[in-house]
């Protein structure tokens, strides 16, 4: 589908870094090649287009580098194709490695293997918040309402400290 759709040569090449990713974390876990994977729930149309839409925002927008804070991990159980899972995913964990997380009590699945996904092919220095100019700001609010915390992802798009350098993305 990438291939043979008209989005720019550097969103197909980032979008299918992401899956790659995705499946050489699900082939880990199987403990099969990633290219033996199938990949159930995240190729529902949903997941590819939160994959594909995020490549091709970060392409618009020029970010050249993407930051985040520690990503908060919630517990209990996930119910999914493979059966009932433990909370974050085991791919989202695998996707995971080298990220600080911060533990949430909450008993819900708040980060998916797509956002895991996305942040393993994006994120280079996990955590870190750089000093910056602040250009512009967004939240993306999810469905549900979260009586412990807000349900919103938010980006920050602005200039790293010196200005010469360039635009990034934080959550």
């Amino acid at each position: 589908l990438l291939r043979r759709s008209g989005l720019p040569a550097a969103v197909k090449e980032s979008a299918s870094d992401c899956f790659r990713r995705l499946g050489e974390a699900e082939g880990r876990i199987h403990r099969v090649p990633a290219m033996s994977v199938s990949f159930h729930e995240v190729g529902a149309l949903d997941s590819i287009v939160d994959i594909v839409g995020a490549c091709l925002g970060f392409h618009l927008l020029g970010v050249e580098r993407v930051f985040c804070s520690p990503v908060p991990v919630a517990h209990g159980v996930i119910h999914a194709q493979h059966g009932t899972m433990p909370n974050p995913a085991p791919a989202t964990m695998e996707l995971l490695k080298g990220f600080p997380t911060v533990p949430v009590d909450l008993d819900r699945e708040i980060l998916t293997p797509t956002g895991a996904t996305l942040l393993a092919a994006w994120v280079r220095e996990p955590g870190r918040f750089p000093e910056m100019t602040v250009r512009a700001a967004g939240w993306g609010a999810g469905e549900w309402d979260l009586p412990q915390r807000p349900n919103v992802a938010r980006l920050v798009l602005g200039e790293t400290a010196p200005a010469a350098e360039s635009d990034f993305v934080s959550q």
